[in-house]
């Protein structure tokens, strides 16, 4: 289909306002409510009357439906910078105890430290959610004491954050860990006290890295997650953050 500025209030006005990106279930109840029920509706609709709906989005809302977009084309091979990458799974069967909560996170940990290493970046900092099966769900982060793509330190670090500061009370229904604040490795300065022991978990990362990538990514892995259920046969559902 092809809208040119001269043809696009007749063609695209008379569409409801849920045919619109960003408007969903609930933005759409809102606008019904008050008798906004077309993009044209939308379009004319009052600037104040959508702050107060919907806060700055409401501008931009207005603007969609009016064609107004001054954000830069962007060629098609454009990857957007990295600013965190993360990993998470839901659990069918609950997580009663912190032993199971470690096996976990550290799983976990081992795909955002691939990820990470994979696209030649390091954290300077961590995130650790958690739901737990009454749906309570609570994200507690962290900066790193230095920037870092190694997969134990992620793990103990995020770990910590559980057990210092996440009230433990109810058995937890999924967690997921995230790296944020990432940096290219390339010229990042190291700390005079940056221990040997997370370079050499480092160096330890890239072998396994490149161990998977030949004989397959469980091929070198932890003892952890060998003498306990591994998320595939543990009936875990894996989702991925972004990217």
């Amino acid at each position: 289909t092809r809208i040119l500025p001269e043809t696009f209030q007749s063609q695209v006005w008379p569409l409801p306002v849920e045919d619109m990106l960003w408007v969903g279930r609930k933005s759409a109840a809102v606008l019904h409510r008050y008798g906004v029920h077309t993009l044209g509706d939308l379009a004319a609709a009052d600037d104040l009357f959508l702050r107060l709906q919907f806060g700055k989005n409401g501008a931009a809302l207005k603007a969609a439906a009016r064609g107004e977009d001054f954000s830069p084309v962007l060629p098609s091979d454009y990857e957007f910078p990295l600013k965190s990458v993360g990993h998470g799974m839901t659990t069918p069967r609950d997580l009663a105890s912190p032993e199971e909560v470690w096996t976990l996170i550290l799983s976990l940990s081992r795909e955002v430290g691939r990820k990470l290493r994979f696209h030649h970046k390091v954290a300077r900092g961590v995130a650790l959610e958690c739901k737990d099966c009454r749906f309570f769900k609570k994200t507690l982060q962290k900066k790193l004491p230095f920037p870092t793509s190694s997969t134990m330190t992620l793990a103990r670090e995020a770990f910590d954050l559980f057990s210092s500061r996440y009230a433990f009370r109810e058995p937890l229904r999924s967690v997921t860990v995230r790296a944020l604040d990432l940096v290219p490795i390339q010229g990042v300065q190291l700390s005079l006290f940056t221990g040997k022991e997370v370079l050499r978990e480092e160096k330890l990362d890239r072998v396994a890295d490149d161990v998977g990538s030949r004989f397959g990514k469980d091929a070198l892995t932890f003892a952890r997650l060998l003498s306990a259920p591994l998320p595939e046969t543990y009936g875990y559902i894996p989702f991925h953050g972004a990217p």
